[in-house]
């Protein structure tokens, strides 16, 4: 058993305190214990001596002892500070405003001089400890009116984000606030991860907010929890760093070699080897290849960063989805597979970054084309609603996976991961088509109940008819 050495004070001023009622000690923050106590004190505490309480194994947590080390700060500013806290001195809660001073120490510390009141009743012992168990998670918990007032906060939500505790502060801003406090008054949960001021400077929290009953008035009001994720973020932008960096890098020379590959793709006349005109096409297939990597690479990165700028024009998607077939022919033939386009009678528009949606087509044509068996064919539905428009692309091919349509859409998936899988890729392109669709306040999805074959779709909202017919 650890017994802490306890050197008592001798103070002469303290005698005078032996005589009266109220439980008075004297702690040290610094080393954890007291160093001194009145008989009401040592009653209250269960302790016979003040040795017997100061040997207590007491090790409170590093919010516990901040909480504490701020009351010391407030208490040196102030000349005094109050803490209203939940003990549990002989096993029991026991709910009690703590008055507070500065205390010199021998040794030069200061320590605190506590006068403690014990209040009402703390009630059912299970409801005070879920209630100090929030108060002293390592979690910011705070709770607001629809207004955005601050109704009640934890200890770390106190310490981090100091005396403002505004619903606008922790969700970043005042806009972001009111977009948040509309959509908690609707009944929904809001997640958003928000550059926030805070005590010790700006921090990235990732801040969670519900609608919920107040406790106390009934009313309706919204519980947030916040978490420091700066760490992350700043791991993801050195992440982002580097890959524009490399990727930048290797677009210079990788220019070269795909332009030095097409002039000499002008040369084969002048008679080539078998083995060498096999050898060339490699080359320009792998550079190419490596190309779109980079693309995605880059895409992804801006994605990330929701830099992407969208061009937009309202075009007719009968247009787009031919350019994309168009675009894909050269995969088709060498699959040795068709591609049908079905479309209803109706010109049906969509306002959209074409050359996006194209991108996104034609990840889906080419997918499907992979993986179709030769002499299948990939067919492209259009279906519409009075306010949207659906695109499904459908093969013949095996079909997902089970084991992996809960990751289809995340980055670098792939259903075949081993180094001799038959398709290439680096596994990015639902990843960025999905994200351009979202972009585009659309939707992309597959059909899970499907028995063979696999089928991808997207919907996008149905624009007014003013074509701009030019997909250039």
């Amino acid at each position: 058993m650890l017994v802490r050495m306890v050197t008592p004070l001798t103070d002469p001023a303290l005698a005078g305190l032996e005589r009266v009622s109220v439980p008075i000690w004297i702690a040290d923050i610094d080393q954890w214990h007291y160093r001194w106590a009145n008989r009401p004190a040592l009653d209250f505490w269960g302790a016979a001596t003040l040795e017997e309480l100061a040997a207590r194994r007491n090790y409170p947590s590093e919010t516990v002892r901040s909480i504490f080390a701020h009351v010391r700060e407030e208490a040196i500013a102030n000349g005094s500070a109050r803490i209203h806290h939940t003990v549990y001195p002989k096993g029991e809660p026991v709910r009690i405003l703590s008055i507070c001073s500065p205390y010199p120490l021998p040794e030069g510390d200061v320590g605190l001089f506590v006068e403690a009141h014990v209040e009402q009743p703390a009630g059912d012992p299970d409801m005070v400890r879920g209630a100090e168990a929030v108060r002293y998670a390592p979690l910011m918990v705070t709770t607001h009116a629809l207004d955005g007032a601050t109704l009640a906060a934890n200890a770390l939500a106190r310490k981090v984000l100091g005396g403002s505790l505004s619903f606008a502060d922790l969700m970043g801003g005042p806009e972001a606030s009111k977009l948040a406090l509309s959509r908690l008054a609707a009944g929904e949960p809001v997640t958003v991860d928000a550059l926030v001021h805070t005590t010790t400077g700006p921090r990235w929290l990732a801040v969670e907010a519900r609608p919920i009953p107040d406790p106390v008035s009934g009313a309706s009001a919204v519980v947030a929890s916040a978490h420091d994720i700066t760490a992350r973020r700043e791991a993801e932008l050195a992440k982002d760093d580097l890959i524009s960096v490399v990727s930048h890098e290797l677009r210079t020379p990788l220019t070269a070699i795909l332009g030095a590959l097409s002039l000499l793709s002008h040369s084969r006349q002048l008679g080539l080897e078998a083995n060498e005109g096999e050898l060339f096409d490699i080359a320009t297939e792998n550079a190419s290849r490596l190309g779109r990597l980079l693309d995605d690479l880059l895409d992804v990165q801006k994605l990330g960063a929701a830099h992407i700028d969208l061009v937009l024009q309202t075009v007719p998607v009968d247009l787009v989805i031919q350019r994309a077939v168009a675009l894909v022919a050269p995969l088709s033939l060498a699959a040795g597979c068709a591609v049908e386009v079905c479309t209803p009678g109706e010109e049906l528009m969509v306002t959209i970054d074409q050359g996006r949606i194209l991108q996104v087509l034609s990840n889906l044509l080419s997918n499907a084309l992979k993986h179709s068996p030769p002499g299948g064919t990939v067919t492209v539905e259009v279906a519409a609603t009075a306010e949207r428009v659906r695109v499904r692309v459908i093969d013949e091919g095996p079909g997902i996976p089970a084991e992996f349509r809960s990751r289809i859409f995340g980055r670098f998936a792939q259903a075949d991961t081993s180094s001799a899988r038959k398709i290439a890729g680096a596994g990015l392109g639902l990843y960025i088509a999905r994200q351009l669709i979202e972009h585009h306040h659309g939707e992309l999805g597959f059909e899970d109940d499907r028995s063979a074959g696999a089928a991808f779709f997207f919907e996008l909202p149905r624009a007014s008819p003013s074509p701009d017919r030019s997909l250039g």
